[in-house]
């Protein structure tokens, strides 16, 4: 008797999916100490890779940025955002600094406690470890709009009187490198030049009957785990399913995207076939959302392996899509 379940054809696609192994390693920057706070604006803290990173560099010239951690102060915000970014820039950014990348996510800065965690995500961001950077929040993910203000918490000030006493200007709250007057915010930077696992939707979808099917995932795809994909929206009596595709630019020739129209003549003429449909993975339906379960194997080789899904729809009388995922195996 077959095997009813995806793990045959699973087999055979994760033998496309080979990627070459490699010896992996985290960095961290970490100034632990906070009991104070310094600064009433947050228009850029600067940090150098290179500087003060565990374990030691050894032969590398850059490190891929992953996660920035930074702790909120105790001074009331005056324009904090709902959607506050960390842009990253290679200098002052109001001096001429070029725009580097940002993080994949905002936080929320209206309503922070004080020694709240403010973290930021980034999808491996190669940084130069001989180069100073800049972080700054900022409502959008794009250069500009360099002003959102929120306070952040330090360590202790030594003095008065003393060597130690804090002279810095008051735009900049401190160099996220070890500093000598021992104000440094208190923060968090890992860089991590291995496989990052990720699971991030992109694009649109189109709706049916009722609202635009959803893609989401309990956790990105990691290595000896369960990757659950749950399909949102849906509209009684649909059967949906979560294909997982090889690529997002064609599909067996054909570039993508293509019109769902092309197949299903019901089909809202916005509807596009985002990913190739290699592989149907059915769910388990509760309500309106359904969870396909798909096992990633511990295999090393496998890390950094990239592989989309989208799902399809299958209302009474016509079909919708969801954006689509990509995911990428890995730690």
């Amino acid at each position: 008797m077959s095997d009813p379940s995806p793990r045959p054809i699973l087999a055979g696609l994760m033998v496309a999916l080979l990627a070459g192994s490699a010896v992996t390693q985290q960095f961290t920057i970490t100034q632990s100490a906070g009991n104070d706070t310094f600064g009433g604006r947050s228009r850029g803290q600067t940090f150098t890779p290179g500087i003060g990173v565990t374990p030691a560099l050894g032969a590398q010239t850059a490190l891929p940025l992953t996660r920035i951690t930074l702790y909120r102060g105790n001074a009331a915000p005056a324009a904090s955002s709902a959607t506050t970014y960390l842009n990253i820039y290679d200098a002052d950014p109001n001096a001429g600094g070029n725009f580097i990348g940002s993080s994949l996510q905002s936080i929320d800065t209206r309503s922070l406690t004080f020694r709240t965690p403010m973290v930021w995500d980034f999808d491996q961001l190669p940084l130069l470890v001989s180069v100073e950077y800049w972080a700054v929040m900022s409502s959008t993910n794009a250069p500009g709009n360099l002003d959102v203000e929120v306070s952040l918490e330090t360590e202790p000030r030594n003095g008065p009187p003393g060597p130690n006493i804090y002279t810095g200007g008051t735009g900049l709250i401190a160099n996220m490198a070890p500093h000598p007057n021992s104000v440094d915010a208190k923060f968090q930077m890992e860089f991590f030049d291995g496989p990052l696992a990720v699971f991030r939707g992109s694009g649109s979808g189109c709706a049916g009957a009722g609202a635009e099917p959803t893609l989401s995932a309990a956790a990105p795809p990691r290595f000896g785990q369960t990757l659950q994909i749950n399909v949102g929206s849906l509209v009684a009596g649909s059967a949906s399913f979560v294909f997982l595709g090889l690529s997002d630019t064609n599909w067996n020739g054909p570039a993508l995207p293509v019109p769902v129209s092309l197949f299903f003549p019901s089909a809202n003429p916005s509807c596009q076939i985002l990913v190739s449909p290699d592989l149907p993975l059915p769910g388990v339906r509760t309500g309106s959302v359904s969870t396909s379960s798909l096992p990633i194997p511990t295999t090393p080789s496998l890390g950094g392996a990239q592989f989309y899904f989208q799902a399809w729809q299958f209302e009474p009388t016509t079909v919708s899509v969801s954006a689509k995922a990509l995911a990428r195996i890995g730690n």
